[in-house]
């Protein structure tokens, strides 16, 4: 049996400066007075300050100088330090940075979470090394870094938009926020905003619309995960024995393979076509049933995660009477249940529902593109052009007399609902 002996601890430097004079495989000669500066300065508040913005010119340094603090935090507190940077391509150049030129040993981490090197993530959990990766890696529904001790920003400016996509909601207030009058432009809330809004409207029932984006903290793939996902099989299945090199669909590189090989096929629509969605489900999968097992087994891996949970908690406040998505998942459904309402389940072979109100203690929940248990799933092209003409007239009359609170749609769909 083999046991693994723990690592002796790294030397305790007093300051960020001993630290580099301690680095043995730097190549770098020392520091520039203006880094040096800087940390002094670092160390003259950062026991005083939780948060603290260092700031220097492009191509000055400001690399060593973040590095050498993570490294001196990690070392001399034991710390969990996960350095940010904006892109994947960043992220390898300052890991190659930090062992070629400063020589401090660290581990970087790009791409899905199941991937990652099981000993690299061992390091990071045990504050035996420091992890840099990318924004996105930690601003998400469901980070492996979940519990950094410190964080370090690199290109912090560059943060705002990989932060706020997580705390924004996105809807369309047309005519369903202004009743009678002329629709308004689409609106981006960020939370304040939204609570603030809702807070205003607290006496006044609203309809929910749900798209694929609301479910994938749920465990539910997006509609572009699903994309990517029915393109890879049609590529593999067309190129046995490339397994192996495509198992990480999120690499742009990979992506782009797929993407070039289809390309040349000329069968397929253009990477981005709003065609996308139907086109690809329909040729990797031509038997409606074969969707359908597709999709079954996304949903017996999915949980309803935290924002389907609270639509119980808002129904019962009054605050949601409807909940409308195109999704097959029943997420919205497990959630009313767990919170001792009744859901008024409508799908294309339950339409005349639709026509039925909820009484108090029930949610109306319309599953525009079918359910997966009992309906023919709406995928298709021509499926989506035949979307059931009453429940879509129904849905406009919501949109026309409710509030509505769009969260996770992108529109993709041509149906002409």
């Amino acid at each position: 049996m083999a046991f693994r002996l723990s690592p002796k601890n790294a030397p305790s430097p007093d300051d960020p400066e001993s630290l580099f004079r301690d680095l043995r495989r730097r190549t770098v000669p020392g520091l520039l007075s203006h880094q040096a500066d800087l940390l002094r300065n670092y160390m003259a508040v950062h026991s005083k300050h939780a948060d603290i913005a260092l700031q220097l010119p492009t191509g000055s340094g400001k690399t060593l100088v973040g590095l050498l603090i993570a490294e001196w935090r990690r070392r001399k507190y034991s710390e969990r330090v996960v350095y940010l940077c904006p892109t994947r391509q960043l992220v390898n150049q300052v890991a190659e940075q930090a062992t070629q030129k400063y020589g401090i040993d660290l581990h970087s981490f790009t791409g899905k979470r199941v991937y990652y090197d099981p000993k690299k993530a061992a390091d990071w959990q045990n504050n035996e090394a420091v992890a840099v990766t990318t924004y996105s890696s930690l601003f998400n529904t469901n980070p492996f870094f979940s519990d950094p001790s410190v964080i370090i920003l690199d290109d912090a400016h560059s943060a705002e938009n990989y932060v706020a996509k997580y705390w924004s909601l996105r809807g369309h207030a047309g005519g369903a926020c202004c009743r009678g009058g002329p629709l308004m432009p689409d609106s981006i809330l960020s939370l304040d905003a939204f609570v603030r809004a809702i807070g205003a409207a607290r006496l006044t029932s609203h309809a929910l619309f749900l798209g694929a984006g609301a479910s994938i903290s749920s465990g539910m793939p997006s509609a572009q995960m699903c994309i990517w996902d029915w393109k890879r099989s049609i590529f593999l299945t067309n190129n046995i024995g490339l397994e192996s090199q495509f198992s990480e669909l999120t690499l742009a590189s990979v992506q782009a393979r797929i993407q070039r090989w289809l390309d040349r096929q000329g069968l397929y629509p253009e990477a981005g076509d709003s065609d996308e969605y139907s086109v690809f489900v329909e040729s990797c999968y031509p038997i409606p049933d074969s969707r359908r097992a597709f999709f079954q087994e996304k949903v017996r891996h999915a949980n309803p995660h935290i924002g389907y949970r609270i639509i119980g908690f808002l129904a019962k406040q009054g605050l949601i009477r409807s909940v409308w998505t195109t999704n097959f998942d029943q997420l919205a459904s497990r959630a009313v249940v767990e919170s001792q309402l009744t859901p008024v389940e409508v799908g294309i072979d339950s339409k005349h529902r639709i026509v039925r109100p909820a009484s108090s203690g029930e949610v109306l929940i319309v599953s525009l593109h079918g359910d997966y248990r009992y309906d023919a799933l709406k995928n298709t092209q021509q499926e989506l052009q035949d979307q059931e003409r009453e429940l879509e007239q129904a849905l406009v009359r919501e949109l026309t007399n409710t509030p509505t609170i769009v969260c996770g749609y992108s529109g993709r769909e041509r149906s002409d609902g």
